[in-house]
């Protein structure tokens, strides 16, 4: 019978801190400096790319636009 190992959790700021650190450096060796799996640090450094797109998405969406009103009020002149 094989014995199961337990999955590893790392915090929001061990991450931040392993994707600068693969920066600086390359991610191999980050990996091996952290003794994690490489294709652990770019699949964090994926999620930190998606998650920081979404958010400058959004941020552009806020701004509002003059000729498609968010609100969806009549425009003056329109009956």
């Amino acid at each position: 019978m094989t014995t199961r190992k337990n999955r590893k959790f790392h915090s929001p700021e061990f991450r931040a801190k392993a994707l600068k650190l693969a920066e600086k450096t390359r991610a191999s060796s980050a990996a091996k400096e952290l003794e994690r799996q490489e294709s652990q640090l770019y699949i964090w450094r994926t999620a930190a790319n998606r998650k920081k797109s979404v958010s400058e998405r959004g941020s552009v969406l806020q701004v509002p636009n003059p000729i498609y009103p968010l609100d969806f009020k009549m425009l003056p002149g329109d009956k």
